[in-house]
């Protein structure tokens, strides 16, 4: 506990005091658990730079009023990272070794200073002095780097044991997590050097609710106070949204209490109540990426040709923005040929697979189009599909958005009469969205009808199949897969 109070879950694994707590080596044999369920996968794109962790059914004793109650606990993580893996795969290794030394000394603290009765259960809550209680909890599990949660931590010992204080407990244990792994990855960075980064969206499950947290960029916060279930998640995105229509702002709960010392601060916006959840929550990275990339950044006139690099799910979506603008001439240009068929669906009517001709496809395309596209999104990551992207354009008004990320160790070789004949090379990131502002106006597109985002969903479902999910991803068989949290 000394080990712990001075240095956090880092300290207590890298300590010779600790011999019990060893992180797992994750490149070994998988975990042989008679019950808990865990996987981890890397991303699909050539730079390897995305993970996702998910582990199921892990069972945690909690103390109550009644004795000990046994808790099934669940993680989903999505780790996106950019500029190399180093940050994506620390923190998927380490979240949960980190969540769960955080909710056992937790644990451990609290029984410390909550007296037992002889039957071995916890006094009620009127029996204790809550003031007490919390300063002898600051003592033992140390505050000096985590000043921010002791007013919030004042609600576990004030709230009733039954209802939720093992919840209380695992969101401090999630939220210490998250702290820990961004100070360990950021004296990585500086010793090693590393550039890498990694944005990441963190689902803890319990009691048939979630709480859902975000990482990245020195940030990390929770998305909501409390656990919710998906029906209270759904009341309060129509309670922000119907604040905004009252006052034009939106207020949220006191977010002093639920941040952490590196934390910029809480971000929220609110939607038409109307939107179906199960539609316009695939509207994040990827879907938004692509339409962005063609709507905002490359701007194709109607009656324009567009030449589509990449019809995964991010070019789909580009193609879809291209249909949106009134492009006329959609080429879709993929080396897997089975793809050509659904993306008609999204407004591709050429299609081209590079592996079909036997000179560049740039040359191609500058062929069939009598010198070149008007705009090119390229949506691969490929270092070469980019540069084919932008040498396919027309010269004069021709331009190539880049969307995809490639590896850190590609350069982008191109002649420079291809900038001389006035050429354009834009880049984006996220289609040049701002989350606050400009998604409730994409959502309104859908709710128009401009936007047809079903056609982007092939799969559904509950989330005790989340395993079908990930197989759907990575045989390519699904561009969007929803998971629901109710069966």
């Amino acid at each position: 506990m000394t080990v712990y109070k001075n240095g956090g879950a880092p300290a207590v694994f890298q300590s010779p005091k600790c011999p019990r707590w060893r992180l797992f080596d994750y490149d070994s044999s998988p975990r042989t658990a008679t019950r808990c369920q865990s996987s981890m996968l890397q991303g699909r794109r050539k730079s390897q730079e995305d993970r996702t962790l998910c582990v199921l059914d892990v069972r945690i004793p909690f103390p109550g009023t009644m004795g000990i109650r046994e808790v099934v606990v669940g993680i989903v993580a999505v780790f996106d990272g950019h500029n190399g893996a180093e940050a994506s795969e620390m923190a998927s290794k380490l979240l949960m070794e980190y969540f769960v030394l955080h909710t056992y000394f937790l644990l451990d603290a609290m029984y410390s200073v909550v007296s037992k009765t002889s039957t071995g259960k916890l006094l009620h809550r009127r029996d204790h002095d809550h003031g007490n209680l919390l300063h002898r909890w600051k003592e033992i599990l140390g505050w000096q780097w985590h000043e921010l949660h002791s007013e919030r931590l004042q609600n576990v010992f004030s709230a009733n044991f039954d209802d939720s204080f093992h919840l209380e407990i695992l969101k401090e244990a999630l939220l210490r997590a998250i702290h820990d792994i961004d100070v360990r990855f950021s004296e990585e960075a500086s010793r090693n050097n590393i550039h890498s980064g990694s944005t990441a969206t963190v689902v803890l499950v319990a009691d048939d609710k979630f709480l859902v947290a975000n990482i990245g960029d020195s940030k990390a916060f929770l998305c909501s106070e409390n656990f919710q279930s998906p029906k209270e998640a759904k009341a309060s995105l129509l309670e922000l949204y119907r604040q905004t229509e009252r006052d034009g702002s939106v207020s949220v709960w006191d977010r002093e209490k639920y941040r952490l010392a590196s934390s910029h601060g809480l971000n929220h916006f609110a939607i038409n109540p109307d939107a179906p959840l199960d539609k316009v929550c695939i509207l994040s990275c990827g879907i938004c990426t692509g339409l962005g990339a063609t709507i905002n950044v490359a701007k194709p006139k109607p009656g324009s040709s567009v030449a589509i690099f990449g019809l995964g799910a991010v070019g789909l979506a580009a193609a879809e923005g291209a249909r949106i603008s009134g492009a006329s001439r959609i080429i879709g240009v993929d080396l897997v040929s089975s793809r050509f068929e659904l993306a008609k669906k999204f407004g591709v009517n050429e299609f081209m697979n590079p592996k079909d001709h036997d000179k560049p496809v740039q040359q191609v395309i500058a062929e069939i189009t009598n010198g070149g596209v008007d705009r090119a999104v390229e949506c691969t990551g490929s270092i070469q599909a980019m540069i084919s992207a932008f040498e396919c354009v027309h010269d004069g008004w021709g331009t190539a958005v880049l969307v995809g990320v490639p590896s850190k160790d590609d350069a982008f070789k191109t002649h420079p009469m291809n900038f001389l004949n006035e050429r354009t090379l834009k880049g984006t990131f996220y289609g040049n969205y701002k989350p606050r502002t400009d998604l409730p106006n994409v959502v309104e597109k859908y709710m128009k009808g401009e936007l047809e985002l079903e056609k982007f969903i092939t799969h559904t479902v509950p989330f005790s199949e989340i395993n079908k999910a990930f197989d759907y991803m990575l045989k390519g068989e699904s561009i969007r897969c929803i998971i629901r949290m109710e069966e």
